[in-house]
């Protein structure tokens, strides 16, 4: 049966862009293939470079958690010294803002604040209330985290 909803003009163009579309998803295949294999080759190359750059990542992750861990210890043993730690590093407490979304909906419905829940201006709501003000299913929780200098050699 023939289509008849489309001029000739139409189909013509159809064809050349369902055509174009075929060749597009096979050089792409072919693309794909040959990135692969020459990543392997990359990787088989380079592997010796590769793990080192691992173990150098995994050594700094460990020596950066074992700072953070030792100066927050360090802060919380004595906060009243100021959030300064020494050479650079420094205490940083983050407000962080814990709910229900269904309640939280709820909560900016009745008060005619926003029409759906927008997150980012919820939370930004919250921290600005006082606590007494914070309704019963929002927690407001602050973490402190430490900071590390970027510039070392400098200090």
């Amino acid at each position: 049966m023939e289509n008849t909803r489309l001029w000739i003009q139409e189909k013509m163009a159809l064809d050349e862009h369902l055509r174009q579309l075929q060749e597009l998803r096979i050089l792409k295949q072919e693309l794909n293939s040959q990135y692969i294999e020459k990543r392997t080759d990359f990787n088989q190359v380079n592997q010796d470079l590769i793990t080192e750059l691992q173990n150098v990542e995994d050594g700094l992750e460990v020596v950066e958690d074992a700072i953070r861990s030792k100066s927050l210890e360090i802060y919380n043993s004595n906060p009243e010294e100021g959030k300064e730690i020494y050479r650079g590093i420094k205490e940083r407490d983050s407000l962080h803002i814990l709910y229900d979304e269904a309640e939280a909906l709820g909560w900016c419905i009745d008060h005619q604040l926003f029409l759906k829940l927008d997150k980012q201006s919820f939370e930004r709501f919250m921290k600005s209330l006082d606590d007494r003000d914070v309704p019963t299913f929002v927690t407001k929780n602050t973490e402190c985290k430490i900071t590390l200098p970027t510039n070392i050699k400098d200090m």
